[in-house]
This record gives structure tokens, C-alpha cells and sequence, in this order.
């Protein structure tokens, strides 16, 4: 048999292996059914129907640590074409925003050299699909035009923030989550940064002070309470937040009164919520001064 030499074009791929332990949060399912993932410095896009690798991208130095989609399901022409756009970002600070189509990158950002802690783009926008906001540690919050790269205006706060979440319902409404606590926010705009420092709640243990070291441990409802209100005397963060575990929790259903009486007398917000449909755990929040 002769020897025959047959032409094939094939499109220039990474092939990429095991993950970077950075890689772990560097994930995302998009509206459109791709998923795109962070490995190394790379980001593989991948086809969740059939498991076909569709684009590498390639231009980070540095670990990817965060991949974010942007949601443009919404109406185009040819004045204003569609373009899949995705955030990547890396370990050292530094922002892509990407045409994965192409496999070109749109815009670059770089505001510290510090790997970006969480990034969500704005779905609330008619006007601009393009905002980005992003978590630059320690503490800075800072939007982003994701079409140009500008800064529109960045906001410190005290705690280093960890991550944020918007309310789906009022996007004016955003929690930062904190090496402290929870902060929330009420007057979120993309025009101009939040003026207030928001309101904050402390998550507190039992067990997370000297004095928290001394209590008994609880075996019913009255112990459980008398937690409670040591608890809200001693911790000086104007909210506190404590768990009562499904074991002491049940003591309280024939201390109706009692259970009613401790929520008016110290000016408790009680939210009951299941867990895995097995067990019941209560939360109070109060407004300690």
C-alpha cells in the first residue's frame, strides 16, 4: 500500500491537565449551557451537552481564580452585535474580559496585585450591559466599565471583604461578606459609590470568648436560653448572631410562652429555616445597642 498525505486543518489548542488548588472557585455555568473553568492560567470552555472542549484561552501569567459569564440573553442587531463575553481573573490582581468566539481578549484591568476575591457583573442594567464589579483586596469594592476598562468609582471599607452577593429582588440592596461579619448595603448604585458604611453583623460563637468558655453545656431549653442572653449582654457589635442546634430546639415546643416571652423581652428577629429537610435549626439577630 502507498502512502497517501491528506490535509487537515486544525485550530492551535492547549491541551491542559490537572488543576491548580487556586483553580477551585474558578467556575462558571452560563446561561447559554457553557461551562468555563480556570486551570492554571488558563480557561477551558466547554459544551455541557456533549463534553466538548470549544475554546482555551490564553493570555493570564498568573492562576485564574474567579471566571464570571456575563448574562446577554437580551435583544441585538447589527448596530449592537452579540459578542459571548466572560470575566477571568487571576491571582495577581489582573482582570480579562473576553470574546470567547474569537478567543480574543476585550479589555484588561489591573487595579493591585493581589488575587481578586469575587467579581459579578450588574444584570440590572437596560441602559449597559458592560459594568463589572469586583472584589480588590484587602477591603475595596471598585465597578468597572467592562467595555473600556475604566474605573467608575471604587469604596473601602473596614473588614477585608471576602465576597458579595446582591439582593434578586432590589439591586440597590448588597451583603459583603467580611473577615468580621456581614455588612449590608442599601444604597448600591452604578452612578456613584455607596455613601454609608452599611450595617453590620457580627457572626459570634459560644464558644468564641473567655467568657462564652464558661457556660455549661446546654441540655434544654432554659440553658439554651440563658446562652442566649449572655450571649446578647456581653458581645459589643450592635447585631449578634447565635444558633440554637435541633437537639436543644426541640426542648422549646412545649415552652411556648417562655420561647415568646425571651423574643419580645430582648427584641429578637427569629427566622426559622430547615436544613436538608431533617433538622431545624433557629437563628436570632438582635439589636443590641
Amino acid at each position: 500500500m502507498q502512502p497517501y498525505m491528506v490535509n487537515i486543518k486544525l485550530s492551535a489548542r492547549t491541551l491542559t491537565g490537572a488543576l491548580n488548588p487556586q483553580n477551585r472557585g474558578a467556575a462558571d455555568w452560563g446561561w447559554q449551557g457553557l461551562i468555563a473553568y480556570g486551570c492554571h492560567s488558563l480557561i477551558l470552555v466547554i459544551d455541557s451537552k456533549t463534553a466538548q472542549t470549544l475554546q482555551v484561552l490564553e493570555k493570564h501569567k498568573a492562576t485564574v481564580v474567579k471566571v464570571k459569564w456575563a448574562k446577554e440573553n437580551y435583544h441585538h442587531n447589527i448596530g449592537s452585535p452579540y459578542a459571548l463575553r466572560l470575566a477571568t481573573a487571576d491571582a495577581s490582581g489582573k482582570i480579562i474580559v473576553w470574546d470567547v468566539a474569537t478567543g480574543t481578549s476585550r479589555c484588561e484591568i489591573q487595579e493591585h496585585t493581589k488575587p481578586i476575591q469575587d467579581m459579578q457583573w450588574l444584570w440590572n442594567q437596560d441602559a449597559s450591559r458592560d459594568l463589572l464589579l469586583a472584589v480588590h483586596p484587602p477591603n475595596y469594592i471598585v465597578l468597572w466599565n467592562a467595555d473600556t476598562g475604566t474605573k467608575l468609582w471604587k469604596k473601602s471599607y473596614a473588614e477585608n471583604i471576602l465576597s458579595f452577593s446582591f439582593d434578586p429582588f432590589d439591586p440597590s440592596n448588597l451583603t459583603l461578606l467580611t473577615s468580621e461579619g456581614i455588612v449590608f448595603i442599601s444604597d448600591f448604585s452604578p452612578s456613584k459609590a455607596p455613601i454609608s458604611s452599611g450595617k453590620k453583623v457580627y457572626i459570634s460563637s459560644p464558644h468564641s470568648s473567655p467568657v462564652h468558655n464558661k457556660l455549661v453545656s446546654a441540655t434544654g431549653a432554659k440553658k439554651a436560653l440563658d446562652k442566649v442572653k449572655i450571649l446578647i449582654t456581653n458581645e459589643k457589635p450592635r447585631y449578634v448572631w447565635t444558633i440554637i442546634p435541633p437537639n436543644v430546639l426541640k426542648n422549646y415546643s412545649s415552652q411556648t410562652d417562655l420561647f415568646n416571652h425571651a423574643l419580645k423581652s430582648h427584641k429578637l428577629d427569629c427566622c426559622i429555616f430547615p436544613l436538608a429537610n431533617i433538622e431545624i435549626y433557629i437563628l436570632f439577630l438582635s439589636h443590641s445597642k
